[in-house]
């Protein structure tokens, strides 16, 4: 009996942290959807500017 509740608890505090995990999976996932361009691209890295190297 005391196997089947430590493995109950361990179960619970797993599921738990799955959620929270699910949870901020979620939140990123809506910033990066308001966050896309007028084309409903989601870019994860930025578009920057290329400047052009001095030559030597």
């Amino acid at each position: 009996m005391s196997a089947l509740r430590e493995e109950r608890d361990r179960l619970r505090t797993d599921a738990q942290q799955l959620v929270r995990v699910i949870h901020v999976l979620e939140v990123e996932n809506q910033q990066l959807r308001q966050s896309a361009w007028d084309d409903g691209v989601v870019r994860v890295l930025p578009v920057q500017q290329r400047q052009a190297r001095p030559r030597s």
